[in-house]
């Protein structure tokens, strides 16, 4: 049973650093998108994908 609630909880904790991950990158986004400096979509997703990619 212990190794059930461990998952369920290791899962939510993962969870809930990807959405304050996700947060962080978006607000990012709009912090450069306020600066006027033409922020090109693909090229973000560019990089995330390659971030991912390497496991960051």
């Amino acid at each position: 049973m212990k190794s059930a609630e461990d998952a369920t909880i290791k899962k939510a904790d993962f969870e809930r650093k990807r959405d304050e991950y996700m947060e962080r990158i978006r607000r990012a986004v709009n912090r450069l998108k306020q600066d006027g400096t033409g922020i090109d979509h693909q090229a973000i997703y560019d990089v995330g994908k390659a971030l991912r990619l390497r496991g960051i």
